[in-house]
């Protein structure tokens, strides 16, 4: 099965564009945004990633957990002791008046790579996580553009439906004081205060809609609502319905998180199993003898005591509970993923095949009418009752095609940030 008309901007370029690719590594947001109103839907994204602050914390996350895998892999610091002895001590050679000791903690052999490896899957699943909070601010973003652009929509179509009918009223006027009935000048009193009100409605729902979009891109409100823009044309693009299913769970970033915290968790599951084997000591020992004996030199190995081994066991249990807590939070993420990739394809093609079915038939018989209508009605062969259903009807054929259009839009956003990465 193929699906038409897809998204002529794909999300995952923009994000990749604007934030850097995950190997690179994310770039960091910009501290302060400026208030200008976004002049395009990329001018919006860019706004939203540069100066969302829960999208700077978690990178900073990340950054954290960068940093942290070079102190995972590190040796523990050497630790060097000194004594001066308060009473002297007589060896063979003479008296011991000061000692010195340099340890060094060697850890036991694949604790330190276990170590860093744990480390370096913690900063990866944090780094999906990073990407899985930029890829919902990039769709909550661009669903609420394509949203209030289909508003200005709506908007165009009620007011151009109110001009149609201010044109009308000096001609009805006109015929009703030359006889005609009084039915036809009411109702289009009646129609053009029905519209009015709609535009009235139109405008409160934009208010609303611009401050919920000055939200998410961080911009101050100023008293005056965004501009609107135009819903992007839909090309015909193909895209086959079989290779979603593998492309968003190998490309959505929870799954991802899930997986990198579960390999974490069997890693540390390995270190614990070592955990009980002793890190062995190498330590240097000088001791300074008095009365002009010669200096003496040692050299040994010391090793903890594993003695309380209830704690290791612990440790065993611990990741393996983890691990079987995130392999089962992973399928959980892996199941609403594919149930959220269900609806939303059917929802998508739901709204293509509402799209083709109003732009190829619906709209230009509806247009076709109109103009029909028109030319007859100022003929007079038609009432004004037919002229203000006609150009009614093809109002709301046109707002069930745009919103058709932007769902299509909105869909293919939610596909694409839930990890299929569209062509």
């Amino acid at each position: 099965m193929s699906l038409r008309h897809l998204y002529p901007i794909t999300i995952a370029f923009w994000t990749l564009l604007l934030a850097g690719s995950g190997r690179a590594g994310p770039l960091s947001p910009a501290p302060a945004a400026d208030n200008a109103a976004p002049a395009s839907l990329e001018e919006a994204l860019r706004q939203a990633l540069s100066h969302n602050r829960a999208l700077q914390a978690a990178y900073e996350a990340y950054q954290a957990a960068v940093a942290r895998i070079p102190q995972a892999a590190a040796l523990p610091n050497p630790r060097v002791s000194f004594d001066h002895f308060l009473k002297q001590i007589h060896m063979g050679d003479g008296p011991l008046e000061n000692q010195m000791m340099l340890s060094q903690t060697l850890p036991w052999f694949g604790k330190l790579r276990l170590q860093e490896s744990i480390a370096s899957e913690e900063a990866q699943a944090l780094l999906h996580e990073y990407e899985a909070l930029r890829l919902a601010l990039v769709r909550d973003v661009s669903v609420a553009y394509f949203q209030y652009a289909y508003l200005g929509k709506e908007h165009e179509l009620t007011r151009r439906n109110l001009d149609l009918l201010d044109q009308l009223a000096p001609v009805t006027e006109t015929r009703v004081r030359g006889g005609a009935p009084l039915s036809g000048l009411l109702r289009l009193e009646v129609e053009t205060g029905r519209n009015r009100d709609l535009l009235a409605t139109l405008e409160r729902d934009r208010s609303r809609q611009s401050a919920e979009l000055r939200r998410l891109l961080n911009i101050l409100p100023d008293g005056r609502d965004l501009p609107f823009d135009s819903l992007p044309p839909l090309p015909t693009t193909d895209l086959r319905e079989e290779t979603l299913r593998a492309a968003v769970l190998a490309g959505n970033p929870a799954i991802r998180a899930l997986s990198a915290r579960g390999r974490s968790a069997a890693q540390r599951e390995r270190l614990s199993r070592l955990q009980p084997i002793p890190d062995p000591a190498i330590n240097a020992t000088w001791m300074h003898l008095g009365e002009g004996a010669s200096d003496a030199y040692a050299l040994g190995i010391s090793f903890e005591i594993p003695l309380w081994t209830k704690k290791y066991r612990a440790q065993r249990q611990e990741a393996r509970r983890d691990a079987a807590a995130l392999g089962a939070l992973q399928e959980d993420q892996r199941f609403e993923v594919l149930a959220e990739l269900e609806i939303i394809l059917e929802s998508l093609r739901e709204a293509a095949a509402r799209e083709v079915l109003y732009r190829e038939r619906l709209l230009p018989a509806a247009r076709q009418s109109l103009e029909i209508s028109e030319t007859e009605y100022r003929g007079g062969k038609l009432p004004l009752t037919d002229i203000i259903e006609s150009e009614r009807t093809l109002v709301e054929l046109e707002r069930v095609y745009w919103n058709a259009v932007a769902q299509i839009h909105i869909q293919l956003v939610r596909l694409d940030t839930l990890g299929a990465n569209l062509p």
